[in-house]
């Protein structure tokens, strides 16, 4: 997951940075320093960031939307 990609996602679920670190167990300093690039995303993290994401009701299909991905049968994007 990119840092665009996370900044959309987490405006999309409604969240602060605040809040989405507080979810998931790291600071805001951390969040907001992925958004920024300064700071590259383990695994481990995304795997929780993307926990909260689905909490909140977003789903995988709306994050291949976002990145342009789709498996439809045809082959094109949303």
């Amino acid at each position: 997951m990119n840092r665009e990609l996370l900044k959309q996602l987490r405006q999309l679920a409604g969240l602060s940075q605040k809040q989405l670190a507080k979810k998931v167990g790291v600071h805001e300093s951390l969040i907001s320093k992925i958004e920024s690039g300064a700071f590259q995303m383990q695994p481990v993290l995304e795997h929780r960031i993307r926990e909260v994401y689905y909490s909140c009701k977003i789903t995988e299909k709306d994050i291949e939307f976002l990145t342009g991905r789709s498996d439809n049968e045809n082959g094109t994007n949303y």
